[in-house]
């Protein structure tokens, strides 16, 4: 074969490694994935309350619930739950659905694993327009490196919002646009407004692209009615619901709730990004994506550079003016999700101009975030990640199906990572530059004391739980300048 060919063969089994990763652990139940896990089970009994599937999830239930009418309604929007009704009754009549953990492990594989590992092929179909050959590390990145990764294996709406939202983007940018592909696109992105609201921001930017990019009155009609239909089923559960298809479940309330919208704030923003846990200290190869946007954008891609950094700055606003903006308890601000493959991708012109520097910001962003899934990943919020695996408190796997628990069952997962990192990476850190070499160790020292210095962590040591991914940076670092010596 040629080596185009074995190239392309170890490109697909990093995906594959990436895909094996985001099934492997199946978490425990809480309150917020029983919000939705409650609504599969109210929509398969055929009603929108959640009265009796309260009882039915478990111990910890929910409190993730409105008030309206004398009747308890999840307050997550449908569109999750609606996805996975048709998985739960499969596995109803199969004599499942009884144990919760492994119920919410099932729903999550086809709910949120399932698009993750979609929206990764994705990326890496739009990282290879970007920088032909390189697509596939960026999707690597998003795949195990960024919070993607411990979001696809809890039964939260997160990874399916990302999914819908950047395949309406592939659509609108990578394929001709025919009045049907613009349709298309508007659809998905409607629907990713029944799974989370705010999406409804992705709609209007999207709309603004399409006039721009087809200039025919046409294709934003197409454009309009598709989402009009995506959104359809949002407003049918709330007319059903709550008696109006505009009142949505977070309003819907006879009790008194809290102002949860503030004016957007310069100083949360900066916490989202920069703070513990945030965006850039958890997954430095998110700053190396954004700053890959300028690449995109001087080679030519103005207009999808634009719609990228656009979406990116409004998510961060609107999630800035939300009352949790890290959605409570959290391994990092989960609500921009949906913000990540729109910078993901553009890692791919990044790793081209600078490999080593890019690869060691991508390296440690995997340590970090296999740390937190391996380690009860809904915990990862006080930062004690490294001390869970030293005493082996891991996360329960695929493995206790048949009766395996503990510490080696979480060992495939570390071997599936790295397994997607050196299938990625072989053959794409060649002819590391002088300037790439000192450019990795600085961005490695600058992201540590980033790391080190992030507010809000309280008594997370932060730099102790990145040791690991230090070292291994180090370690790439040398490799580096010992392959440059020797040129």
């Amino acid at each position: 074969m040629g080596p185009l060919s074995r190239r392309g063969r170890l490109d697909a089994l990093a995906l594959l490694a990436v895909g094996a990763a985001l099934i492997w652990p199946m978490q425990g139940p809480n309150g917020v994935q029983n919000a939705h896990y409650a609504l599969v089970r109210a929509f398969a009994s055929g009603t929108t309350n959640i009265d009796r599937a309260r009882s039915e999830v478990g111990e910890a239930s929910t409190t993730d619930v409105s008030h309206w009418r004398g009747h308890y309604y999840s307050n997550k929007a449908p569109g999750l739950a609606l996805v996975c009704v048709p998985i739960f009754k499969a596995l109803d009549l199969a004599g499942g659905g009884t144990d919760p953990t492994r119920t919410l492990w099932v729903l999550s594989l086809f709910g949120c694993a399932l698009p993750a590992f979609g929206l990764v092929l994705l990326v890496r179909r739009a990282g290879d327009e970007a920088a032909p050959g390189y697509g596939v590390v960026a999707a690597v990145a998003l795949g195990v490196g960024t919070l993607l990764f411990p979001y696809a294996t809890v039964f939260l709406s997160h990874a399916l919002s990302a999914f819908l939202v950047f395949a309406a983007f592939a659509l609108l940018w990578l394929v001709p646009p025919r009045l049907a592909t613009v349709g298309a696109a508007g659809l998905v992105v409607g629907y990713s407004v029944t799974v989370e609201y705010p999406n409804a921001i992705a709609v209007a930017l999207f709309g603004i692209y399409v006039v721009f990019r087809t200039r025919r009155a046409a294709s934003v009609v197409a454009y309009g009615a598709g989402a009009v239909l995506g959104v359809l089923p949002l407003l049918l559960y709330d007319w059903a619901a709550f008696g109006s298809p505009f009142r949505i479940s977070y309003r819907a309330n006879d009790l008194p709730i809290p102002d949860q919208f503030h004016g957007p704030s310069l100083h949360v923003a900066l916490d989202l990004l920069m703070g513990f846990p945030g965006l850039l200290p958890l997954a430095p190869a998110v700053a190396a994506g954004a700053g890959g946007l300028l690449l995109v954008w001087r080679a030519g891609r103005r207009a999808e550079a634009a719609v990228a950094a656009a979406l990116a700055v409004l998510y961060v606003g609107y999630n800035s003016a939300f009352y949790s903006p890290f959605g409570g308890p959290s391994p990092g601000p989960r609500y921009l999700i949906t913000v990540l493959p729109f910078v993901l991708f553009a890692l791919a012109p990044v790793v081209r101009a600078l490999p080593l520097s890019s690869f060691a910001l991508a390296f440690v962003s995997v340590v970090v975030m296999t740390m937190i899934t391996a380690s009860h990943a809904l915990a990862g919020y006080d930062g004690k990640w490294l001390d869970r695996l030293e005493d082996r408190d891991v996360s329960l796997t695929a493995a206790s199906l048949v009766g395996i628990t503990g510490a080696i069952a979480i060992v495939p997962l570390f071997l599936a990572v790295a397994a997607a990192v050196v299938l990625a990476g072989l053959g794409r850190l060649g002819g590391v530059e002088r300037r790439d070499v000192a450019g990795a160790g600085v961005a490695a020292c600058v992201w540590a004391l980033v790391a080190a210095t992030a507010p809000g962590g309280g008594d997370a040591a932060h730099l102790a739980r990145y040791l690991p991914g230090l070292l291994a940076t180090a370690a790439l670092v040398g490799a580096g300048a010992y392959a440059l010596r020797a040129r």
